[in-house]
């Protein structure tokens, strides 16, 4: 159990939101690899081979890649720190806004996040 677990479980995070949509754009995967390497480094490569793997898998639904990434964060809570919190929702926001902006969705995932984390930290 480690910080760099949590920081894999960003590829779960990334798949989730991009598919929330109802399917994975390539300008979505695009964002998300560019992420990982300018706004994670050099965490972000920890989660690159994992989204790889998760899309070539592809049958990984939203809520299972989502409670993947909960569940990760909650094994590891005593890592995850408020900057990875703020790197985790900014990430889930670059790519839901990177295809046809935020829609519903996506936007509904990313209050459901939030609200996890919040209760998270309640029981803290």
């Amino acid at each position: 159990m480690s910080a760099s677990e949590i920081y894999r479980s960003v590829a779960e995070l990334g798949y989730a939101v991009a598919k929330a949509d109802g399917g994975m754009q390539s300008v979505e995967k695009e964002e998300f690899y560019r992420i990982m390497q300018e706004d994670l480094y050099p965490h972000g490569g920890l989660a690159e081979s994992r989204f790889e793997i998760l899309e070539n898998l592809g049958n990984l639904t939203v809520d299972q890649a989502y409670r993947l990434v909960i569940t990760t964060i909650k094994r590891n809570r005593s890592f995850f720190t408020e900057e990875m919190k703020g790197q985790f929702l900014g990430v889930m926001q670059k790519i839901a806004e990177a295809y046809n902006g935020v829609e519903e969705r996506e936007q509904e995932l990313i209050e459901r996040f939030m609200k996890d984390l919040d209760n998270l930290d309640a029981k803290k």
